[in-house]
C-alpha cells in the first residue's frame, strides 16, 4: 500500500468467464472520485453488468448496467471518475492468489 496516492491511479483486477481472457485489469488513471457502498448482506457481490460513460473530459465506470449521465449522482453501487483509463488481459491472476500486497 503506498498511503500517499499522489499518481492517482486505481488499478482494478476483475475475474470471470470472458471468452477471450478470463481476468481483465483496469487502471484508472488520474482518480477523480471513487465511490463504494457496501453490499446488502443478502445479495452476492457478482458485477453482472457495468457502464462507462464519457462526460466533461471524463470517463465514469459504473458497476451497473444502463445508467445515464443523470443517473450518476444517484448510483447505489460503486463509481470511479478518472482523467484516462486503460485495461488489458491479464490472465496471470487468475486464482485464489492476492495480486497487490502491501510492502
Amino acid at each position: 500500500m503506498y498511503p500517499i496516492n499522489d499518481f492517482r491511479i486505481l488499478k482494478v483486477i476483475f475475474q470471470g468467464k470472458f471468452e477471450n481472457s478470463r481476468v481483465v485489469e483496469m487502471e484508472f488513471i488520474g482518480l477523480k472520485r471513487l465511490t463504494m457502498y457496501p453490499i446488502d448482506e443478502n445479495f452476492t457481490c457478482e458485477i453482472l453488468d457495468a457502464t462507462m460513460i464519457l462526460k466533461d473530459d471524463c470517463i465514469y465506470w459504473c458497476d451497473c448496467g444502463g445508467l445515464t449521465e443523470e443517473d450518476l449522482e444517484d448510483c447505489g453501487g460503486t463509481v470511479i471518475c478518472a482523467s484516462k483509463v486503460r485495461w488489458r488481459a491479464a490472465d496471470e491472476y487468475l486464482g485464489p492468489d492476492e495480486v497487490y500486497k502491501s510492502k
